[in-house]
């Protein structure tokens, strides 16, 4: 089927305004730093991964959050929100807190929801975990 030029320029007009107006509505989406944090890393988070530079040079954080599925001391497998399952490798100091409070490795259990942070591809130095 040939598609006219003048439907060609209406189709590229309506994506243009589709396009506009939803940048348009998240832009309108975060008036505050806040908001745009939560939206970010609020319950929705699957995976993240977010280039900081600093004193040190350039970091690359990997940010993984999902369901534990098991808990070893030198990773953690977990099942993210899309239906991935991603072993994350995890320092031998890792910094263990659930529901905000400082625990051993061994009170991360399955079912919970743990979310990891790392620095690249090294092993992940945070584990942050929430009971169901």
């Amino acid at each position: 089927m040939r598609v006219t030029r003048r439907l060609r320029i209406l189709l590229a007009a309506v994506g243009l305004l589709l396009l506009c107006g939803g940048a348009a509505v998240a832009a309108g989406r975060f008036d505050s730093e806040q908001a745009l944090r939560n939206f970010l890393f609020g319950p929705k988070l699957v995976r993240a991964e977010i280039v900081v530079r600093d004193a040190q040079g350039l970091h690359d954080y990997r940010i993984d959050r999902g369901r534990v599925l098991r808990v070893r001391a030198d990773a953690i497998l977990l099942r993210e929100r899309d239906g991935t399952t991603v072993s994350v490798p995890l320092a031998p100091r890792v910094r263990v807190r659930v529901d905000g409070a400082v625990v051993a490795l061994s009170s991360v259990v399955r079912g919970m929801v743990a979310t990891t942070v790392r620095d690249g591809e090294s092993p992940a130095t945070q584990l942050l975990a929430r009971e169901r």
